[in-house]
């Protein structure tokens, strides 16, 4: 089977449940093809899928007797359709809805760009830039950090329960409010002074309430 034959037409229908498409000919009297299959780079174990926009213009190519069996190469830029990059270094997708993933190979950068917000992957940095918020919503998540991990902002909130099994170092002061207050079930060495603005109790003696037995009789509690 030779193909030989190739026309420039205007895609007027698709399929994309057989992957195929037509294609018409202004040149032929407005000839319409049969269903054309798409040409993918893969099709087998690894598999592309995408479909030409009906209007948009492709290459075919078909046998040298007619133009029952074809096939649609693909699409290229022509009339007031421009390229969306100006560098042979970005590899560009634009979606219909906008949305835009770019990857710059000299900046080693992969940019998504949804619905107007922009997140950028740095190779060279390491780092994901994100313009407002972030949410990942899963059941766990684990980070490994070889040397340390730095959460850079002015609050940190955890709406559920805290473990640590290493040690707990502070250098800006330790405050909790409301709760069940603080339990310590451990040794507490504490270097400085202490200060309570109420009592303090120890094995059930009040610090401000006990008395003390003298030779004359039982004393009034500290002032």
């Amino acid at each position: 089977m030779q193909f030989d034959n190739f026309k420039i037409g205007e895609v007027s229908s698709i399929n994309p449940v057989k992957c195929t498409a037509r294609v018409i000919f202004d040149d032929e009297s407005s000839m319409v093809t049969y269903d054309l299959p798409i040409m993918q780079r893969n099709s087998l174990g690894n598999r592309d899928y995408q479909m030409p926009d009906i209007g948009e213009d492709v290459l075919c190519l078909f046998r040298s007797d007619g133009f029952e069996d074809g096939v649609i190469i693909g699409s290229f830029y022509a009339g007031d359709v421009e390229p969306p990059e100006t560098t042979a270094d970005r590899r560009t997708v634009i979606f219909k809805d906008g949305t835009r993933i770019c990857y710059d190979r000299a900046a080693h950068t992969l940019t998504v760009t949804i619905a107007g917000t922009e997140i950028v992957f740095d190779q060279q940095t390491g780092s994901i830039t994100v313009p407002d918020s972030v949410t990942v919503n899963c059941t766990t998540a684990t980070i490994h950090a070889s040397k340390s991990v730095t959460i850079d902002a002015p609050d940190t909130f955890f709406t559920g329960n805290i473990k640590v099994q290493g040690l707990i170092t502070g250098q800006g002061g330790f405050t909790v409010t409301g709760g069940g207050g603080v339990v310590a079930n451990c040794n507490i060495q504490l270097n400085g002074t202490l200060t309570a603005t109420e009592d303090v109790v120890a094995s059930g003696i009040s610090l401000n309430g006990h008395t003390h037995t003298a030779p004359h009789g039982e004393t009034s509690g500290p002032h």
